[in-house]
């Protein structure tokens, strides 16, 4: 009896690991991989997570965008996962796609710049495919896959991933993990960001550690660093051992998140607004920016830095 229940518990186990496989999006809606010509030196990406909760608070966080990209140009918006709260979208012409992406980020600049989205345990309680679906509907949404990656030029690679099903089976076009391990490998870009919804480490209390999170960390100092959100906080630190920036960025309209004390945090904010990435041939910079349109943290800024670690900032 003893000696059988060892395999008992293995093929129990991959029965799970299917069950759990079989929930993962399958729609494709172009190429794994994406080139994106850029006519300038530098790049700017605006990044927000748990953006469509449809109330006032992401139409504040939306409207703190527009004005930022009056004054700044970007080149595209990123939103880090639960797209469309609280149970995701039922098609590629559900109403929601209106109300939820479409009416906020229809504004005079940001109705010009491309989404590069990622799904969320939100998005999953819809139909995620669907979210894919909508790149053939939308000219303007980005999710050829549940994963996938986009190179500006020879500046930057964006390497999406689903962390929803964060999975593995030896083929980097079909598993997400597999296509992380992969990519990371092959850099080819002078930086490259990693994007998934779940945080691989972050100080939010009402959010703990998370499996994909461990085996992220595992993996991302082979990157420049990684973004995510769920957690419904600002947060920037490096990771213990490597260059590898952390940012916390799930602060698009949500209710906000408790944070704790943590040393390893560069900074840390509850509050609701959006991040500007900056990348140039010399560094990347993150700069959060609040729903009122306050500067909240710039990681060039060391006065900013300071205050927010002698408690002026909360």
């Amino acid at each position: 009896m003893w000696r059988i229940l060892p395999i008992l518990f293995s093929l129990a186990a991959v029965g799970a690991y299917i069950d759990w496989r079989q929930k993962a999006a399958t729609e494709t809606s172009g190429p794994l991989n994406t080139q994106i010509s850029i006519d300038k030196d530098d790049l700017e990406l605006l990044v927000v997570g748990d953006f469509g909760i449809g109330n006032q608070r992401q139409l504040e966080v939306a409207a703190s965008m527009e004005d930022w990209c009056r004054r700044s140009e970007p080149d595209g918006i990123v939103l880090l996962g639960d797209n469309v709260y609280m149970d995701g979208v039922s098609s590629v012409n559900d109403p929601l796609w209106d109300k939820i992406i479409e009416a906020p980020l229809s504004s005079p600049c940001l109705r010009s710049l491309p989404i590069y989205p990622v799904l969320g345990n939100h998005d999953y309680k819809g139909n995620p495919d669907a979210q894919i679906a909508y790149s053939k509907k939308s000219n303007r949404w980005h999710m050829p896959s549940r994963f996938y990656a986009v190179k500006f030029n020879d500046l930057l690679e964006l390497v999406t991933i689903d962390t929803n099903v964060f999975d593995f089976c030896f083929d980097h076009n079909t598993c997400s993990l597999d296509f992380l391990r992969y990519k990371t490998k092959h850099k080819t870009t002078r930086f490259q960001l990693i994007m998934g919804h779940h945080p691989a480490i972050s100080s939010s209390i009402k959010y703990p550690p998370t499996f994909q999170g461990r085996v992220l960390q595992e993996l991302l100092c082979e990157s420049d660093g990684y973004m995510a959100g769920h957690a419904h906080h600002f947060e920037h630190r490096q990771l213990e051992g490597c260059n590898a920036q952390i940012l916390v960025v799930g602060t698009g309209g949500a209710d906000l998140s408790p944070t704790k004390n943590h040393s390893e945090s560069k900074f840390k904010i509850s509050k609701h607004g959006f991040m500007s990435l900056a990348a140039s041939k010399d560094g990347i910079r993150y700069r959060f920016i609040d729903s009122k349109g306050n500067l909240l943290y710039d990681s060039e800024d060391k006065s900013l830095q300071i205050l927010s670690n002698i408690g002026g900032i909360r």
